[in-house]
């Protein structure tokens, strides 16, 4: 009836079989029951356990009699198994409300409905099959808990029941999993209104691997959408077959913790039917796995984290497409470990890939305003597809093999590296770059077919690489910005295809060769060398900026290979002071190569300049003040010229001043090195100044303009007079226009022909030897001086004693009408010196000195003087005249022999 059957409240044993008829009637337990028979209820009934439990031990059930309803309530059901709660037909109702249900073994609910209320716990190590053709309903504001590893497999056995088992009255109604086991039968389910909730570890298993027969929660419309919601720490084990997201609602999977995890094995393929959005969850997948999203549809990850093949990223993006995520703006891929494979495309501004991990997959930008700021530890494994977007570094960016930046676009450098692979290849993208002690760093050959433009202050770093210009290459350096080239063999420089936008641009080169394709301009903008640069080919490198170019201390900066270097012969504009040398040990090197110096000249302080292998000098000056000036004549302003072995060194005409303070500043590291000076060329030696080790060759006409009280000192160096034909090595000084000095100790050397210069010596042991002869007159400086005569040739002009001695250390022959002038000593020695072969009248006072040395008479000679002779001495006539009527005398010194 409609009464209720109150139990007492001390524990009981039930052993007796009850059948219960109702009209809403109520059986009240006030305190635990074992019940060790069958009850079967008819009608409307309800058990109320008030709290208490009924434990149904091996044998107890309850049977629902056919269209009867029994509600439990209140109550904690122990040792459920089999089928000891058991619907007799489909119209049968069991109702559910605050119970908790714990399996004893598997359990069978194969027949009728199922409706639960507020709050229903399943639990226990065993299987819940549910295979009535019945709907279990979960109404609102109500929980049903599945947990403590339970099994619940919705038809299985049976699935003619369809693949709708459950109804939920509305998003408050829940089934919440926790640490259990759901399957599925081979009709699959589709949840709508409600909420499965999963907590612990929950795994979910289907029978069919097709498509409409898995797991689908929502149906595609707004009454119909469901939500999966992932409590702190969960894990789902979603195993192959198919899972479908049908809702109107993007946030369909919701994770209350990035903690939670959802693992997708093999073969588990979901699909997306509608806008899907997924937060805060971690994705462990298993290949293959796929994801199919319908077209319009996009699935959205918030701070969700997939680990898959060996890779773990967190990501907020979009899914664009099969393996391609989309950053829209303000999104990122954080790699924790692992190569990520997927592709990248990036839109909007404010993305971020970061991480420890490397990136296989293609990024590619949807075109300008496009940013992504890259931040990543390990390499980049595909190329980058710029689209006219913008790459902002926060990391060292290291690409592997040949893959770079392949389409146009910028980067930002910021302070970092951008690393190119170990394989040649060619950048054929415009790119622009930007960095602040930014880097490109090459590990191979680097061809550019394209525009590089850099802003800011830039680096590439060769590593003794190469980067080719080809035929189209160019690099352009922003207003006001620095780029520095290290470590790298330029190739193919031409034209203008490193070009500075302004006088504020800023070029350095550390460790550096250039190979010039074509004459080459750097009219614009300064230049600064670290270490060493050559720069090579047999072209011109116009440097034309009204800049400076620096050459640092410790620093070679060679141009070789017959590469011409013209400073301002464009536009003299810059002035005469085109380099700033830091100290003597900053050099520009010229190997077998050529400088031309425009109209305004060019003043060379504090450096080196160094001549190897053959260089020629092309002067354009007009005068002293606009040629070539050496050295500032301050000590710190010295400018030192080097001739390295066997260089020569060959100056047009033109005018060169040397300033130097040093006077030994120019210097010659063998006897083999030479300059050659062209006619019209001027030196004007504006301070003392010494060569040595040295070959100068003069074509005529050439000048020296020493400044009043300045020396000009020769040790050890060869003249080479082509004119005249004539070779002497001297150690000397100049004393006049055409007149060299020998004062003491010093020597000249006729290699060939006849010397044309004049000699004036002073004090003693200077030397006058050699194979050629002597065209200058040689004037002795007054007592003391001497010189030792040793050449093979003649004696072609008159030698002016001033009192001097004049020594042979060779026989000597004087040319016709040439003799001594003046008076003063000549040292025969054991030698023969023959006049001239006309007649000579001298009026010279001359000290014989000799040992078995004589005096050849070839014409008669008239001598108006006195001839004393010391030692033993010949005059030997030759059968020629020796005429004393006009005051001549011999005198022969005591203990002296004259044989005549």
């Amino acid at each position: 009836g409609r009464y209720f059957c109150n139990f007492g409240t001390k524990d009981n044993i039930i052993t007796s079989t009850i059948y219960w008829s109702g009209e809403s009637g109520s059986v009240n337990l006030n305190s635990k029951v074992w019940l060790t028979s069958q009850w079967t209820f008819s009608g409307n009934c309800t058990l109320n356990g008030n709290g208490n439990i009924l434990d149904l031990t091996n044998s107890g059930s309850l049977i629902i009699e056919r269209g009867s309803t029994l509600k439990l309530k209140d109550l904690h059901i122990m040792n459920m198994h089999g089928e000891n709660i058991n619907n007799l037909d489909e119209n049968c109702t069991v109702i559910l409300e605050n119970v908790t249900c714990d399996l004893s073994n598997d359990f069978d609910f194969n027949c009728g409905k199922c409706e639960i209320y507020k709050f229903v716990d399943l639990n226990g190590s065993y299987t819940f099959f549910y295979d009535s053709n019945q709907t279990i309903t979960v109404h609102k504001n109500t929980v049903c808990e599945i947990s403590h590893d339970l099994t619940w497999a919705i038809r299985t056995k049976d699935s003619s029941g369809g693949n709708k088992p459950f109804y939920f009255e509305d998003c408050t109604s829940e089934v919440r999993v926790e640490s259990s086991k759901i399957k599925i039968g081979p009709a699959g389910i589709i949840f709508t209104r409600g909420i499965l909730g999963v907590s612990g570890l929950v795994d979910l298993q289907l029978t069919s691997t097709q498509y409409g027969y898995g797991f689908q929660i929502g149906d595609g419309t707004d009454n119909g959408n469901f939500q999966i919601v992932f409590h702190p720490g969960a894990t789902v084990r979603a195993h192959q077959g198919a899972f479908v997201i049908d809702c109107t609602v993007p946030g369909s999977i919701k994770s209350l913790s990035d903690t939670a995890l959802l693992y997708r094995l093999s073969n588990n393929n979901f699909y997306i039917k509608k806008d899907f959005n997924m937060s805060n969850l971690s994705v462990l997948v298993d290949s293959p796995t796929e994801m199919f999203v319908d077209d319009g549809a996009t699935a959205y990850y918030d701070n969700c984290r997939f680990l898959f093949d060996g890779v773990k990223f967190l990501t907020t993006s979009t899914r664009y497409m099969d393996y391609v995520l989309l950053l829209s703006g303000n999104q990122e891929i954080f790699i924790e470990e692992g190569t990520f494979p997927l592709y990248a495309m990036i839109y909007g501004a404010g993305n971020k890939l970061y991480g420890s991990g490397s990136m296989s997959g293609l990024i590619t930008f949807g075109g300008p305003g496009s940013e992504l700021t890259y931040e990543l530890d390990g390499k980049m494994l595909n190329d980058i597809n710029l689209n006219g977007g913008k790459l902002i570094l926060y990391r060292d960016l290291e690409f592997s093999g040949d893959n770079f930046i392949k389409t146009s676009g910028s980067v930002d450098l910021k302070h970092n590296d951008l690393l190119i692979g170990s394989r040649d290849f060619a950048i054929t993208s415009t790119l622009y770059f930007s960095g602040d002690h930014g880097s490109i760093g090459l590990n191979s050959t680097l061809f550019l077919t394209s525009q590089l433009t850099f802003s800011g202050d830039c680096t590439i770093d060769g590593n003794g690489n190469i980067l080719d210009f080809t035929r189209t290459g160019s690099l352009i350096i922003e207003r006001g910005s620095t780029i520095k080239f290290k470590n790298l063999h330029l190739v193919n420089l031409k034209s203008e295809n490193i070009n500075s936008l302004d006088e504020n641009c800023h070029v350095i080169l550390d460790n550096v060769v250039c190979d010039l394709g074509g004459d080459f301009d750097f009219n614009c903008g300064t230049c600064e060398i670290y270490n060493y640069l050559d720069l090579n080919g047999s072209y011109t490198f116009f440097y034309d900026s009204v800049q400076t170019f620096t050459i640092h201390k410790q620093t070679v900066f060679e141009i070789s290979k017959d590469v011409t270097l013209a400073i301002r012969t464009k536009n003299p504009s810059g002035g005469n002071r085109p380099f700033y040398f830091e100290n003597d040990t900053s050099e520009i090197k010229f190997n077998n190569a050529t400088i031309k110096i425009g109209s305004a000249g060019a003043l060379f302080t504090h450096g080196t300049m160094g001549i190897e292998g053959k260089v020629y000098l092309d002067l354009n000056s007009t005068g002293s003040e606009n040629g070539i000036i050496i050295g500032d004549g301050t000590l710190d302003g010295d400018f030192y010229i080097v001739f390295y072995p066997a260089a020569t060194y060959v100056v047009s005409a033109g005018d060169i001043v040397i300033n130097n303070y040093n006077s030994s500043s120019i210097v010659s590291l063998s006897d083999l090195s030479k300059l050659e000076r062209k006619s019209n060329n001027n030196f004007y030696i504006q301070r003392d100044f010494d060569l040595a080790n040295l070959t100068i060759s003069l074509d005529s006409p050439t000048n020296m303009y020493v400044s009043n009280g300045i020396n000009a000192n020769y040790s050890n160096c060869r003249f080479v007079l082509p004119d005249y034909g004539v070779k002497f090595l001297t150690t000397s000084k100049r004393y006049l226009d055409s007149v060299l000095l020998l004062n003491g100790n010093e020597e000249v050397f006729i290699e060939e022909g006849s010397m044309p210069l004049y000699l004036t010596v002073f004090n003693t042991n200077n030397r006058l030897h050699g194979s050629g002869s002597m065209m200058g007159a040689i004037i002795l400086g007054g007592p003391g001086s001497e010189i030792k005569l040793g050449l093979e040739g003649q004696i072609l002009n008159n030698i002016t004693l001033n009192y001097g001695k004049v020594t042979l250390d060779k026989d000597a022959q004087f040319s016709t009408n040439k003799f001594f002038a003046g008076s003063g000593t000549v040292d025969l020695n054991d030698k023969e010196l023959n006049l001239g072969n006309q007649d000579l009248s001298s009026n010279s006072v001359i000290y014989w000195d000799g040992s078995y040395g004589s005096v050849s008479l070839n014409s008669r000679l008239n001598l108006s003087s006195q001839w004393t002779f010391s030692g033993y001495c010949i005059l030997d006539g030759k059968e020629h005249i020796l005429d004393l009527t006009t005051g001549g005398t011999l005198f022969v010194e005591r203990g002296s022999t004259l044989v005549l």
